[in-house]
């Protein structure tokens, strides 16, 4: 019988309590696993059991490995200096990472920033040890738990300044190679044609709109089947680059 304790469902499994034991029941088949000893437990959304064996002493049990979320992307940038900034989302389940570039653990050659513990993280890389290649990210929970799937970004080499023409340029071989298709050609070609009139009469403002146009419709959900993910991820890092050149332009 349950001895004063809790019962809670998470991830299609039962957690409670019982004769002072932390357990977990799957409901379809009834095996269960005993994962604590204690009286009393309560659980977060990441599934930890944080329970108290007398009235002094609280602990904490996870075997749960951390999630990123489903919409959850490393993205990266290139510094003036040469340098290179991954960045991608975290969550509060999260405690450390581990980055590499082509399977090679790179995590001791950078800096690491948090900015909350549901929001972003960033990783610094000195010109020294900044290189092109496939980049992972894999989150280490507060128990030693690693996410299952790493985040993972493909890093081009740092390229010279964007131009539009470069931009456009870029576009009609996705076009032409079919990687860009569907009604989205007509859209991000026409943004593209608004940005570079506005932007050579002087109206940066107005061309800048129409790149944050262009980077608002090849990102709304429903033309997702009209753009292969590389040609999108390769847009997206040449168009935030170009709006950052001219920004600098402008507070100069």
């Amino acid at each position: 019988m349950l001895a004063g304790g809790y019962l809670n469902f998470h991830d299609g499994y039962l957690y409670g309590e019982a004769v002072s034991r932390i357990f977990r029941l799957d409901p379809v088949t009834w095996e269960h696993t005993i994962l604590s000893k204690g009286h009393y437990f309560a659980q977060d959304e990441y599934g930890r059991v944080f329970t108290g064996r007398n009235s002094m002493d609280l602990y904490m049990y996870d075997d749960i490995a951390p999630i990123f979320a489903a919409d959850a992307s490393l993205q990266y940038e290139w510094t003036e200096d040469g340098g290179l900034v991954l960045e991608w989302p975290v969550n509060a389940d999260m405690k450390k990472f581990q980055i590499t570039r082509d399977g090679v653990d790179v995590t001791a050659n950078g800096e690491l920033s948090r900015e909350g513990g549901n929001g972003t993280a960033k990783f610094n890389m000195a010109a020294d040890f900044a290189e092109p290649g496939a980049y992972e990210v894999t989150a280490i929970d507060y128990a030693g738990n690693e996410s299952e799937e790493a985040l993972s970004v493909i890093v081009n080499e740092q390229p010279d300044d964007v131009t539009l023409e470069g931009l456009n340029e870029q576009l009609k071989a996705y076009i032409s190679s079919g990687d860009v298709r569907g009604p989205l050609v007509n859209q991000l070609s026409n943004s593209l044609r608004q940005a570079q009139h506005h932007y050579s009469a002087g109206r940066t403002a107005q061309a800048t709109k129409q790149l944050e146009d262009f980077l608002k419709r090849m990102n709304n959900p429903p033309m997702g089947r009209h753009i292969e993910a590389d040609a999108k991820q390769t847009l997206e890092h040449a168009v935030h680059e170009l709006l950052v050149q001219w920004h600098h332009a402008d507070t100069d």
